[in-house]
Parts: C-alpha cells; sequence; structure tokens
C-alpha cells in the first residue's frame, strides 16, 4: 500500500521471505482476515496511534503453513498455524495480505484441525478481542463460579459480536443478552443469545429495563450507548467498548468514560497466548467461526468495502 485513504491504493503484494531471526517464523499464508482495524489504518485513522511507514503492506489474521523457522521459534518446517501480526511490529514485518508473512512465533499457535485455513483466518484478531472483553476486562475469570452472570453485547453479529455472545454462553455461562437488526435474530440465538434486542427497534436504548449484567461489550460505539445503558450495570460490572481512534480521542477530551466502570479495549490488552484456549474450545466444538463472505487476494479492495458498511455479518476473509 503506498498511500493512505481510497480502497483503489489496495494492490496487492508479496512480503519479503528472508530475515527471520531466532523467534520467528515465515508463514506461506492461505488465508487473511480482515478486520475494520486495516481499512482504519488505510485511512489513517489510526495513524496516531500506530503510525505506518509506507509503502506497507496491511492484515492481521492469518492462517497457513510454516515453511521456516527461527532457532528459537516453538514451531517446525510444516505445522500448520494460525495467528495475528500485532500492530506495533507491522511496520517492520508488514502484515498478512501477502503470500508469505513474518510473524513472532509467540503471535501463533497450532491451527484447530477441524476447522480450514479461511475458517481460521477469520478467528485470532476477534475473537482475542472478545475474550479479554470478557474475561479480565469483564472480570468473568474471577467469576467462573459464581451464579446468575449475565452479559449485554451491544452489535452481536459482528466478528467480535459472534464470538463474544458464544464465549460468553458457552465458556464463561452467563445469561446472555444480544443486539442486532432483526434479521440476524435467529443467528445470534442460534449462538447461544438468550435474548435479543432489536437496535433498530424505537425504545431500544430503554429496552433492558430493571436487567442488572456483569459486562456490557459495546462493539458498536456511541455515547448514547454508554449513557443508556451504564444503569443495567451491577454495581461492580464493567462496561468495555471497542471503537474508532477519533471517538477514543474525543472521550479522552470530554471525559465522558471517567467512571471507574468504563473501559476502552485497546491493542495491548489482546493477549495471543489466550490463542490457545481459543483453540481448543474450536477443536471440542464450544465455538464456531461465523463468516460472511470470502474474496481473491486481487480482490481486498471489494473486502474493505463490504466491512466498511459496518454491517458484515460475522468475519470477512480473503483467500490466498
Amino acid at each position: 500500500m503506498g498511500k493512505l485513504k481510497s480502497t483503489e491504493v489496495l494492490p496487492w503484494q508479496l512480503a519479503s521471505s528472508t530475515g527471520v531471526t531466532a523467534p520467528q517464523v515465515l508463514v506461506e499464508v492461505h488465508a487473511a482476515g480482515v478486520n475494520p482495524t486495516d481499512w482504519k489504518q488505510r485511512k489513517g485513522t489510526l495513524s496516531q496511534i500506530f503510525p505506518l511507514t509506507l509503502p506497507c503492506i496491511l492484515g492481521i489474521d492469518f492462517s497457513g503453513r510454516v515453511v521456516r523457522a527461527g532457532e528459537d521459534a516453538s514451531f517446525s518446517e510444516g505445522d500448520e498455524v494460525f495467528g495475528r501480526q500485532t500492530l506495533h511490529r507491522m511496520t517492520e514485518l508488514n502484515g498478512s495480505y501477502a503470500e508469505y508473512c513474518i510473524v513472532d512465533s509467540q503471535d501463533i499457535f497450532h491451527k484447530p484441525e477441524n476447522l480450514s485455513h479461511k475458517e481460521a483466518a477469520g478467528v485470532p484478531h476477534a475473537c482475542l478481542a472478545a475474550y479479554a472483553c470478557l474475561a479480565r476486562i469483564g472480570k468473568l475469570l474471577e467469576k467462573r463460579t459464581a451464579i446468575d452472570k449475565a452479559v449485554f453485547i451491544l452489535g452481536g453479529s459482528g466478528g467480535v459480536g459472534t464470538f463474544a455472545v458464544q464465549l460468553a454462553k458457552h465458556h464463561f455461562g452467563c445469561y446472555v443478552i444480544a443486539s442486532s437488526s432483526s434479521k440476524n435474530a435467529e443467528l445470534l440465538r442460534s449462538l447461544g443469545a438468550d435474548e435479543v434486542l432489536d437496535y433498530e427497534d424505537p425504545a431500544f436504548l430503554k429496552s433492558m429495563g430493571y436487567t442488572k449484567v456483569d459486562a456490557i461489550v459495546d462493539c458498536v460505539g456511541g455515547d448514547d450507548y454508554w449513557v443508556a445503558f451504564k444503569p443495567s450495570l451491577k454495581a461492580d460490572g464493567v462496561y468495555v467498548t471497542l471503537i474508532q481512534a477519533d471517538y477514543f480521542m474525543r472521550q479522552i477530551s470530554n471525559r465522558i468514560g471517567a467512571a471507574q466502570n468504563y473501559h476502552i479495549l485497546t491493542g495491548s490488552q489482546l493477549q495471543s497466548s489466550d490463542l490457545k484456549i481459543i483453540a481448543s474450545l474450536l477443536e471440542e466444538g464450544t465455538l464456531k467461526v461465523v463468516q460472511e463472505k470470502s474474496f481473491s487476494l486481487y480482490d481486498i479492495a471489494l473486502a474493505h468495502e463490504l466491512s466498511e458498511t459496518r454491517h458484515a455479518v460475522g468475519k470477512i476473509v480473503i483467500e490466498i
């Protein structure tokens, strides 16, 4: 990618396959996941937080096969793996929209055998984000043995949302409320949602009533959601939001999120070590991957355009 902004600047490229250091691996990429972070980087929205040196190759998620391993890497040539390129390494190592990607071995794990590369590529960033929101920020790890746990997922049909619904229900044992359009309600119920609220309903912002929840995961973002739903939190409940950088800066400047139980998910809170837990849940069938559509490497621009609509159901994947 040679300049920012338009999807017209997304030609496909080959990443360098040289220079694997001791803790790194070179992965032959079979599929790459598309995340909102990708097009926000392309547009320059994240430039204040994660500046890029152009030209660069975008892409966080991938699934593929190890073709070269550094001497300190815990993987071998031929291993099938999935994982992510962290944003702070993007400038050095480039991303996953390529036939080959160099990545730190700590940021990958063995691909679940029951998943195709196309399915596995849609997992890492979104599922790690969902897990971080619930397990650590939402304190559900601390409450594993507690009864009457409840979670509200705002934007339950997106990439993070579909994983959050499943984790909250099947891994953490919560009563799950999720929001979506009415056309995606049945999908969310099939993933484990006990209640699905239609965000297009005029009464949506008042729909929680007297329900109290341990965590609210906001995959949409917006001042009105925080104001409307913070009364639904338990005394020790947590509201965690996934938001854009411009909204992040506005939050800081006007201190809307100054409350102790309001949290903004940042990339540093995602832990690649959780891929081991996620892989196990995928292998045992506790989690499944919901995908909207896959594109070829030559159609990255179309994949970004679909993601930018913010109405994709589940994940978007690029097949290499």
